[in-house]
């Protein structure tokens, strides 16, 4: 560290490397220790990966008043607490470990990550007993009960990100749940909370409010649990839940959660992500209606839903009825995000969607800024070129383009993915887009190799009997030519 460098007494290393090792010096350098004061107080961020050690004289006085991030590491988490706490601290991040290097015995790992819970026990209460109004918290590894204990104290806390495996109990989320009046987001691994302590604790507590401020919450558990603790969600607050659910039977099992969901945040919550990533022996376990329509439908109940993402193993198991059902629930939404095929994710894994539904949305979700659909967009057939007057070709595109007249066109951003290899097929289709979300800035088509920039390929507009052919193949009710017959 730099700053050790300035303190009185610094022996720089014979080896050319900067030794932190001290002369047995008074400690009335007064001149020593003012450039170092002038310094540290232009710090204002600090990561310990390794312990700062310094003679004990020199310790009360080494302050950095304007210090506002800490981040701890492993090694770093003995580091003296006068080189992580201020006045001005907001923002500490600790990161203990699980595990020790494998050439310690068992022992030896178990004395040292114990000795860094403790350390990060004694530098959270320090934070406390100074009466410094942290606002985030991050922990990560190993962690004692009384660490925990301390963390349940600090009720300035705005942020809480807890990533501590075995130590995180029903108990100790029901602290949380309940002592951090402050709390607006919160980052927790809940795979060790037992669903039915947690239930009881929940379900047993009548005089204080639980989560009453929160309004982000991301959480990574067993679909038991995510049911206990689902019914007792602020009904006011939470505007944002994203869900790891990695059970090894699939998501299936969140109907019953998704029930409770809809049931304790119906106008509140804005913002759903599901994660689906469970680690599976035998890809048989797998099955594509794992996230049907059935499994969906509970969550129709929240209706002033902004954005939903799926993310897994699969693709939704949807349709086009599908879509246009999920759009009736949903007419505030602003980001869709349904995954996209890719080469090696095929249409049969799922029902299939067509391109009519992104007609669908067009019309039923006017406010939809970013879409990804798991699309699969038709190479055109070979089809003989037939006369169409420039007449017709606009009455077409007029007749098309009207559709979408009294629709607010927001979107911005649409990902593809896989595209057809000819480029007639590509051009007519982003054609087709542009008519129908006229105000696209960002198309992402995800191929390999890279194709050219879609937006250029527009500066030479398709042949007229493509681009109708197309548009009556994959919407038949949207564009009839004048004289043809539907």
């Amino acid at each position: 560290m730099p700053l050790v460098r300035l303190l009185p007494g610094f022996v720089a290393g014979t080896d050319g490397s900067d030794a932190v090792a001290f002369e047995d010096v008074p400690c009335s350098h007064a001149a020593a220790f003012l450039r170092f004061r002038s310094y540290a107080s232009r710090v204002r961020k600090i990561k310990h990966s390794a312990v700062v050690g310094v003679p004990p004289a020199l310790l009360p006085h080494i302050t950095l008043p304007n210090l506002r991030d800490v981040a701890i590491a492993s090694g770093g988490c003995g580091t003296a607490p006068c080189w992580s706490v201020s006045p001005a601290v907001r923002d500490v991040s600790i990161v203990t470990s699980y595990r020790e290097a494998a050439s310690l015995s068992a022992d030896s790992q178990d004395s040292c990550l114990h000795q860094r819970a403790r350390a990060t026990a004694d530098l959270l209460d320090t934070l406390r007993t100074s009466d410094i109004p942290l606002r985030r918290l991050r922990l990560r590894g190993s962690i004692t009960s009384d660490t925990l204990s301390s963390v349940s104290l600090l009720t300035t806390l705005r942020t809480l990100n807890l990533q501590i495996g075995p130590s995180l109990t029903a108990d100790v989320l029901f602290s949380i749940a309940t002592t951090l009046p402050s709390l607006r987001e919160l980052n927790i691994n809940a795979h060790f909370v037992d669903p039915w302590d947690l239930q009881t604790a929940l379900s047993t507590n009548s005089t204080r409010k639980i989560f009453s401020s929160l309004t982000k919450l991301v959480i990574s558990a067993h679909n038991n649990t995510l049911v206990a603790l689902f019914p007792f969600l602020p009904a006011n607050t939470l505007r944002s839940l994203t869900i790891h659910a990695d059970d090894a039977d699939g998501p299936l099992g969140l109907i019953p959660a998704f029930v409770s969901l809809a049931a304790a945040v119906p106008t509140s919550l804005q913002e759903l992500v599901i994660e689906c990533y469970p680690d599976l022996g035998d890809w048989d376990e797998v099955t594509p209606e794992w996230f049907a329509i059935r499994m969906l439908r509970p969550l129709a109940g929240l209706t002033y839903l902004r954005r939903f993402a799926v993310a897994a193993i699969v693709l939704p198991y949807l349709g086009d009825t599908d879509i246009r059902e999920i759009s009736a629930w949903w007419p505030h939404l602003e980001d869709l995000d349904l995954g996209t095929l890719t080469r090696d994710i095929s249409i049969d894994q799922g029902r299939g969607l067509t391109p009519a539904a992104y007609a669908i949305l067009a019309r039923a979700c006017p406010k939809l800024r970013s879409l990804t659909l798991p699309v699969e967009i038709p190479a055109l057939p070979e089809i003989a070129p037939s006369p169409v007057t420039t007449a017709e070709y606009t009455s077409a595109i007029d007749a098309w383009s009207n559709q979408g007249r009294n629709i607010g066109q927001n979107l911005r951003s649409l990902r593809l993915g896989v595209l057809p290899d000819d480029d007639a097929s590509v051009t007519a289709f982003f054609f087709f887009l542009l008519l129908m979300f006229p105000s696209i800035l960002d198309l992402d088509e995800l191929v390999m190799p890279p194709r050219p920039a879609p937006l250029r390929l527009l500066k030479d507009l398709p042949d007229p009997a493509v681009l109708l052919h197309y548009c009556k193949t994959i919407l038949p009710d949207a564009v009839t030519a004048p004289g043809s017959q539907s």
